[in-house]
């Protein structure tokens, strides 16, 4: 029966979900842990824009152009990083402090 599995499909929303979890660990990496808010929140922005168009190229096959289907990726990515990383990464990991605290920008 596994054997005749040859790929698994993920809609975009859980791919949204999955690559949003993880982009505070991004940030964590680029950003030193005592920059400013305003650097991280800007790091963010970016790297949020930046995984947009790259989701968007792994879902619809290698054809992303900045389209409002791009824009509402990066708006939902976006969300679920800010959410995740207030609700999860920085009280309960710490994650700047512990994730390459004195490497990256800022």
């Amino acid at each position: 029966m596994l054997a005749e599995l040859t790929q698994v499909v993920i809609s975009n929303a859980w791919v949204t979900v999955i690559v949003g979890v993880l982009l505070p660990l991004v940030t964590a990496v680029l950003v030193k842990a005592g920059a400013s808010t305003k650097v991280r929140a800007a790091a963010a922005i970016l790297i949020s824009g930046v995984a947009a168009v790259l989701t968007q190229l792994v879902v619809d096959g290698a054809d992303a152009v900045l389209t409002w289907e791009t824009a509402r990726q990066f708006l939902l990515l976006y969300g679920v990083q800010f959410m995740t990383y207030l609700g999860f990464w920085k009280p309960v990991v710490e994650v700047q402090a512990k994730v390459l605290p004195e490497v990256g920008i800022g």
